[in-house]
């Protein structure tokens, strides 16, 4: 929904890979750095010319401010209008068809109903699920860490299994989003949990 600016940075690419060492820009009100190097990218749109190698990507990202309503297309209201695609078409993966893997380092990750600060880990996207690995977030005055993967395949399911070490959070903030008895409660906690 929202144009890049400030886009600065450079590309360079040959038939096999496209790479970045330093791309920066703006979206809304989120920056981004990012380094990265896309292989068999061709694989994308001509299958038949990447004899079998399947394409895959590697990246870093920084940043000091990113929020995911700036990333996320609108959603676009429904028309009386039938599509003429399948709906098996319609569910599709996220970034099907490139393996991904890389770092985020983020200092304030805002999201529909969370501000989070100091993001850091690793992700890797396949086929439609993506891993978290050992992702940390300072959030309720504690530290959440996290590692598990979420089902991107179908929007209407979205299956999860998320391994979650949080320590010192601070109760009252943290319960009293989800539990009418949180309003009550204070001081600090920790727990060890797998939520599925």
């Amino acid at each position: 929904p929202n144009p890049l600016k400030n886009l600065n940075g450079t590309i360079a690419f040959n038939n096999e890979t496209i790479q970045s060492k330093s791309l920066a820009m703006n979206i809304g009100e989120s920056d981004l750095a990012l380094g990265f190097t896309m292989r068999n990218y061709i694989g994308m749109v001509m299958m038949d010319t990447t004899k079998g190698k399947r394409p895959s990507a590697t990246f870093a990202l920084t940043s000091k401010q990113l929020r995911m309503a700036d990333l996320m297309p609108e959603e676009q209201p429904a028309t009386g209008a039938t599509s003429s695609t399948p709906p098996a078409e319609k569910k599709g993966a996220l970034l099907p068809g490139i393996d991904i893997d890389g770092t985020m380092s983020v200092e304030k990750l805002v999201t529909e109903k969370f501000v989070f600060t100091n993001a850091k880990g690793a992700v890797g996207v396949s086929n439609g699920i993506v891993n978290l690995k050992n992702v940390t977030v300072n959030a309720f005055d504690g530290t959440i860490r996290s590692k598990g993967m979420l089902d991107m395949r179908d929007p209407a399911k979205l299956p999860f299994n998320l391994d979650l070490d949080i320590q010192n959070a601070q109760s009252n903030t943290l319960l009293s989003r989800f539990t009418s008895f949180g309003n009550y409660l204070n001081g600090k906690f920790s727990v060890a949990t797998v939520l599925k």
